[in-house]
């Protein structure tokens, strides 16, 4: 998985060696610049996302079967 932590470097570290186990894992520093920010820390964005889940989960349906499948959050970021 890929998981972005700003400004911290041992936030990083910590997850992958406390929350996630792992034995193996890198970690890379990037400068990442954005107009438009998705915090997924505040509740008030939380809230905006889920809004627009149910949206998109409305007009979605699986084109292979053509009955309704439920998107995860992740699939709709």
């Amino acid at each position: 998985g890929v998981y972005f932590f700003e400004k911290d470097i041992n936030q990083a570290v910590d997850f992958c060696t406390k929350a996630r186990r792992y034995d193996d894992y890198i970690i890379l520093k990037s400068k990442i610049e954005a107009e438009i920010c998705i915090d997924l820390d505040r509740l008030e964005t939380m809230t905006i996302l889920d809004k627009i889940a149910k949206k998109i989960n409305k007009r979605y349906t699986d084109l292979t079967n053509g009955r309704y499948t439920k998107l995860t959050n992740c699939e709709i970021l």
